[in-house]
């Protein structure tokens, strides 16, 4: 469940840089990257993949001040990279909130295909019939 968002978000993320072509801030850099491009802000879309985790916890506690305390947690690092690729220069807001999406977009989508995998070891639950 880990593994898959983030492989996920890296195909999307390699395809949407390479379609849009995004320039980088015009302001100076704190940073150098070999990628010229600045949409959708990468590190903040591996970041909210990290929420992943959450769900892993949800599967495997009773106890769900666990999975709570870790989606605040999982946020707040999400925010405050978003922050930091800001301040040195590499995106623009518009960047980070398409990051933030695009990784919260990979979580949703492994999490609903894992979910309804007839097999595995992340399962709880009998598989759901059609």
């Amino acid at each position: 469940m880990v593994a898959v968002p983030l492989v996920l978000e890296a195909a999307a993320f390699i395809t949407i840089t390479f379609i849009v072509r995004r320039p980088r801030p015009d302001v100076p850099r704190l940073d150098e990257s070999p990628v010229d491009t600045a949409f959708p802000s990468g590190h903040v879309a591996a970041a909210m993949c990290y929420g992943a985790i959450v769900i892993v916890a949800l599967w495997r506690t009773r106890h769900r001040w666990i999975p709570v305390l870790l989606a605040v947690f999982v946020l707040a690092v999400t925010v405050i990279v978003g922050w930091a690729r800001m301040y040195r220069g590499m995106h623009f807001l518009s960047d980070v909130i398409a990051g933030f999406v695009l990784g919260l977009a990979s979580v949703l989508t492994a999490w609903w295909i894992l979910d309804r995998a007839p097999e595995g070891p992340w399962r709880r639950h009998p598989p759901r019939t059609p």
